[in-house]
Order: C-alpha cells, then sequence, then structure tokens
C-alpha cells in the first residue's frame, strides 16, 4: 500500500516528521517499526557504529512509538522496492504533467493513488495492493496526532518572539500590529498567529540552546503580508514570475502589493488568480490593477465589488473590455 507526498522545498526534520503524520492518517494507523534509508533529516552522526538520531525525529519516534531501523549503505536488498516505488511515481505519475502548485499536486497525487498506484495488480500475488491492505490494516497500531500546544507569548520591539529562551524573527512590521500572538508548537515546528484574525504569520524550526536569534533563511527583512503571500503560492511559478518583476520594478512597495493581493483573494479562489497571474506575466503588465482587470474579464463585474468600489470598477471596464478583444485576436 503506497503514500506519497510532496515538498516545494527539499525536506527538513520538521517537514519529514509532519509527513510520517499525513501517512499514519491515510494508513489509518502505524507499523510497530519503519525501514529508513540514511538521510541526514533523520540520522545527525554515527558513533562507533551506534546512530545519533536528529533531535526533533527521536522525540518524535519516542512520542509515537515506533522503531527507527536503517538499511545498509548501498545495499539494494534492503531498500530496492523502495526505489523501485520511486521510479514508478516519478515515470507513471510525474512525467509529463504540468505543475500548477505544491497542493495541486498532492491532490493529484492522491487521486492518482487511488486509481492507479494502490490498484495496480501484483504479477506475483495476482491482487492490487489497496485488496492486500484490507487485510493488513487489522495489526496496524493507532496513531493518534500530537494536538499543538497553544500559548500566547509577548512581541518585542526587537520584533522577535522569545520562545524557550531563543527569540525567534518576526515579518517585517510584525510588531507595528500586535503586541501579543499566539504561538503553537508541533513536530519541531512553531507556528505564529494574530489573535483576532487568527490568520498565520510565519513559521519556524524550533532550535536548542540558548539566546539565539533565528532569523528568516532567504529574507530577514521580509515584512508579513509579502510572507503570508509567498507562503500561500508556494511553487507556484506564475506567481514566482509575476513577483519577481513586481520586486525589480517597486521594490519599495512590495508589501503594500501582496496587501493588495490578500484583499483579492476574499473575492477569487487560489486557481482564478493564478490564471491572472499567468496573464499578468504574458502581457508584461504585472501589476494590481491588471490583475483585478482580468479577472473583471474573466468572471464578470458582480465579484469585483466585494474588492474595488464602484467608480474604479467602472474606470477599470473599459481596460476590461480591451483585455477580452486581446483574448478574442489571440484566438
Amino acid at each position: 500500500m503506497r503514500f506519497v507526498h510532496f515538498e516545494p522545498n527539499p525536506f527538513t526534520t520538521a517537514t519529514a516528521v509532519r509527513a510520517h503524520e499525513y501517512a499514519f492518517q491515510f494508513f489509518g494507523g502505524r507499523t510497530r517499526s519503519i525501514l529508513y534509508d540514511n538521510d541526514r533529516v533523520f540520522v545527525q552522526a554515527y558513533n562507533y557504529g551506534n546512530i545519533i538520531f536528529v533531535k526533533a525525529f527521536e522525540g518524535f519516534a519516542r512520542r509515537v512509538g515506533f522503531a527507527a531501523k536503517f538499511c545498509k549503505p548501498r545495499d539494494p536488498n534492503t531498500k530496492g522496492r523502495v526505489e523501485n516505488l520511486v521510479g514508478f511515481v516519478k515515470y507513471n505519475f510525474l512525467e509529463g504533467r504540468t505543475y500548477h502548485g505544491i497542493d495541486s499536486l498532492n491532490s493529484a497525487c492522491l487521486r492518482w493513488l487511488d486509481t492507479t498506484g494502490n490498484e495496480v495488480i501484483s504479477d506475483k500475488k495476482q491482487f492490487s495492493p489497496r485488496e492486500m491492505f484490507r487485510e493488513e490494516r487489522k495489526h496496524l497500531v493507532p496513531f493518534y496526532p500530537e494536538k499543538p500546544k497553544r500559548q500566547l507569548y509577548e512581541l518585542n520591539k526587537g520584533n522577535t518572539v522569545k520562545y524557550q529562551g531563543n527569540f525567534y524573527e518576526m515579518p517585517h512590521g510584525t510588531y507595528l500590529l500586535a503586541r501579543k500572538l499566539r504561538v503553537e508548537e508541533s513536530s519541531g515546528e512553531l507556528r505564529f498567529y494574530f489573535l483576532e484574525s487568527g490568520e498565520m504569520i510565519c513559521k519556524h524550526t524550533v532550535v536548542d540552546g540558548e539566546n539565539k536569534v533565528v532569523a528568516f533563511e532567504n529574507e530577514p527583512q521580509v515584512a508579513v503580508a509579502t510572507w503570508q503571500m509567498d507562503e500561500f503560492f508556494t511553487g507556484d511559478e506564475w506567481y514566482e514570475s509575476y513577483m519577481r518583476v513586481i520586486r525589480w520594478k517597486d521594490p519599495k512597495h512590495v508589501n503594500r502589493q501582496c496587501m493588495a493581493l490578500k484583499k483579492i483573494l476574499k473575492a477569487y479562489t487560489k486557481e482564478e488568480i493564478q490564471l491572472g497571474f499567468k496573464h499578468c506575466v504574458a502581457v508584461k503588465r504585472c501589476k494590481q490593477a491588471e490583475l483585478i482587470l482580468f479577472l473583471i474579464y474573466k468572471f464578470g463585474r458582480e465579484r469585483a465589488k466585494k474588492i474595488v468600489s464602484q467608480i474604479t470598477l467602472y474606470n477599470y471596464q473599459i481596460r476590461a473590455e480591451e483585455i477580452a478583444k486581446e483574448v478574442a485576436d489571440g484566438e
């Protein structure tokens, strides 16, 4: 029985632990032991043959209660079946597929598992994985997801939150919006939320030690709305192309553009806005107005009333009609 989960970035210990939880929920339980390749997200070092685990993974394995076993290096006898599955997913599911974002990819993969991945009948056993799993699942150990620890923390003037002796950086401007934040810890990851709206501000991996400042790896001065939109559209090539132009042309107002984008999300779905990004990149007009104009052309005036005034909508209508003509001429 197979389960597959994709991440837009290389796996860390925190995302690998979260993928375990997704898998246990998919299968409806866990096995008593799990076999792994020798991966750095799980293994920190070898001490004369004794494995030293990464602390977050070791804590997760102990809490859940399974034994972690590791393959011998370069031993196809112990991990050949897993390597074969990787190839099966690459060439049966991924090859030739258009990428529309990580959420869309994972959803499509779950559908593929239902129709193909777990339905292919084995030549040797004459049963599909799903048929065999009906009997095997009776032997699984129940899995109970850990409830996140929720606490309130003060945001200091340095725009950081002190948590268990270390300081976690918040996106630029957070201090102007809130003084107290809700913090949740789960599977070695910290998530920070606004109290009133419940919106997630950012997330960090929990670190050991004391008095360390945990900053953002790529953009230490990223602002709140920018971080939220980057996280929401992670892996979307059209969003990245759209924002790349904005960052180049108007770097001082990137966060303002992202605030406008958050507002647009109140009236349109993620998939609809992705079509808008594609249009803006194609016509080389990457700005808020052009995005809204395309959405008006594509989905009508009524929904646009939620995000723009009546006067603005009237002025936008002329350009929306031009877009309709450009699309018609292009066809």
